[in-house]
């Protein structure tokens, strides 16, 4: 089981699937910071991360919102609504 995460750019209307965050935690300073980054460290987990990352920096100084499946600005956000206009960013790979 897992929560399903989602990242979206309001300005770009383009939402980003980043399915399930199992690493997500909070830290309140920086040795629990560094204890989360060593638990981190060599596992499959840092995909996920790395592509909220990549999104973020593609959308520095936008309106990015990062939210779950529970969240209240889900269905505001989700791409799969035909009711607003947001796209699935999904062709966020290059190709040489």
């Amino acid at each position: 089981m897992g929560t399903i995460y989602r990242v979206a750019c309001k300005k770009c209307k383009v939402s980003r699937d980043l399915d399930k965050l199992y690493g997500l935690d909070r830290v309140s300073d920086r040795k629990e910071a560094l204890e989360f980054s060593e638990y981190l460290e060599g596992k499959e987990l840092l995909y996920r991360e790395g592509l909220l990352l990549s999104f973020m920096a593609e959308h520095m100084n936008h309106d990015v919102v990062f939210f779950n499946e529970h969240s209240s600005c889900q269905v505001d956000l989700d791409p799969f609504f035909d009711d607003n206009e947001y796209k699935e960013d999904a062709e966020f790979w290059t190709t040489p």
